[in-house]
C-alpha cells in the first residue's frame, strides 16, 4: 500500500498538470501523464485523488456533464486561489507585473491568459507589502519606441492547438482567411510560432511543398489537429536560422542577401548607433553636422522602413541602387506635398 508521503508526492504532482479553465484534461490524460514522471498508478487512484482535490481548497473542479466516450474534463476554476511553493518573494511579484504591463503590449490575451492567476497572486503579495513596493507602478515605467499597437486578438483555442501541433509533430487542418482572398483551407506542416510586435505568425509549409510559409494566426479561423498524420519538417529546417540568417521576418528583397550600406547621418540622429549599433562591421565618421555610418545589413523592407523613419535626418549614399531607389521615394513624396 502506498504512504501517505506517496500519496502527497503523487497528488502535488497532479495539482501540477490539471490546467485553468477553459482547458480541461480527463483522468485517462493525467494518469498518462503522471506515467511520464514515474508514477505509476491505476485510473481509479487517479480518479481518487481527483475527487480528494475536488473537496480540498485547491479549487479543482469537473464539468459533471460527461458520459460514456466523453469522460469527464478536470480543471481549474478561472478564480481559484493559487497555491505557490516555495512562496513568492516582493521581488518575483514585482519582477513577474512589470513583465506582464511591457508584454501586453506586444502579446494578444490568449497568450498571457494562462498566467493571470499567477499575475493576481503577484498582485495580491505586492499589495499587502509595505509601501515600498505597493507602489512600485508610480516610479518604474515602460516607455518603448515604436509606435504602440494593440496586438491582434488570437483565440486560446487556435494557439493552444498550434502549440501542440508543433510540439507533438502534427499536422494541422487550418481554415485561413488571407488579407485580399476568400477562406481558403490547408493542411499545415507547423514549424513554430513567432512573436513580432503585436502580430503571431505560424511558421509552416503548406501540404507537400517545401517552401516556407507565414501564416497570421488572428486570420485563423478554424484549426483541428490531425493526430494520425506526423507533420512534415523539410531537411535541415531551423528556425533560428530562417530568423536570423535568412532575415525571414525582415521581408528580404532576396532570402538572406546582405548589403553594405553607406549612411550621412544628421549627428544628433545618429547618436544612439554608437550604443546600439546596426551591425557587427558598423563605422562611424564624424563629419561637422553630420555623421558617416557604414555598416552591413539585410536587403530588406525592414531596412527601408527604419531609415525612412528618419525623413531628412538621413540621405542614402550607397549602394547606388538603394539610393535610386530612396530619390524615387522622395520625388513621390514631394508630389504628395507640393
Amino acid at each position: 500500500m502506498a504512504s501517505s508521503k506517496d500519496q502527497l508526492h503523487r497528488q502535488w504532482t497532479l495539482l501540477q498538470k490539471i490546467p485553468i479553465r477553459p482547458s480541461g484534461k480527463t483522468a485517462t490524460q493525467l494518469m498518462e501523464e503522471l506515467a511520464a514522471d514515474g508514477y505509476m498508478v491505476s485510473k481509479r487512484m487517479i480518479e481518487r485523488d481527483l475527487v480528494d482535490l475536488k473537496n480540498s481548497p485547491f479549487g479543482v473542479s469537473c464539468d459533471e456533464k460527461a458520459a460514456g466516450n466523453n469522460p469527464n474534463r478536470w480543471f481549474f476554476e478561472r478564480d481559484a486561489r493559487l497555491h505557490l511553493l516555495p512562496a513568492m518573494s516582493m521581488q518575483m511579484a514585482f519582477t513577474l507585473l512589470f513583465a506582464e504591463r511591457i508584454l501586453k503590449y506586444q502579446l494578444p490575451p490568449s497568450v498571457l491568459n494562462p498566467i493571470q492567476q499567477v499575475l493576481v497572486k503577484a498582485d495580491s503579495i505586492l499589495k499587502s507589502a509595505k509601501s515600498t513596493y505597493r507602489n512600485w507602478h508610480r516610479y518604474v515605467k515602460h516607455d518603448s519606441r515604436a509606435m504602440p499597437l494593440i496586438p491582434a486578438n488570437i483565440d486560446h483555442g487556435i494557439l493552444e492547438d498550434c502549440l501542440e501541433g508543433i510540439l507533438k509533430g502534427f499536422t494541422l487542418s487550418v481554415t485561413y482567411k488571407p488579407r485580399f482572398d476568400e477562406l481558403k483551407k490547408y493542411e499545415v506542416n507547423p514549424l513554430g510560432i513567432v512573436f513580432r510586435d503585436s502580430v503571431a505568425y505560424l511558421v509552416c509549409t503548406i501540404w507537400k511543398y517545401a517552401d516556407i510559409r507565414q501564416l497570421a494566426l488572428h486570420r485563423v479561423q478554424k484549426i483541428k489537429i490531425l493526430p494520425d498524420q506526423k507533420s512534415v519538417i523539410p531537411k535541415g529546417f531551423n528556425l533560428d536560422a530562417y530568423i536570423s540568417e535568412e532575415g525571414a521576418f525582415q521581408y528580404n528583397e532576396s532570402p538572406g542577401k546582405r548589403i553594405k550600406v553607406t549612411l550621412k547621418f544628421d549627428r544628433f540622429a545618429a547618436q544612439h548607433l554608437e550604443e546600439t549599433p546596426l551591425s557587427q562591421d558598423q563605422s562611424i565618421k564624424k563629419g561637422g553636422d553630420y555623421t558617416i555610418v557604414k555598416a552591413t545589413s539585410f536587403d530588406s523592407s525592414q531596412l527601408r522602413w527604419w531609415l525612412l523613419s528618419f525623413g531628412d535626418n538621413v540621405e542614402v549614399m550607397k549602394p547606388k541602387s538603394l539610393r535610386d531607389e530612396f530619390a524615387t521615394i522622395a520625388r513621390n513624396m514631394l508630389s504628395f506635398y507640393s
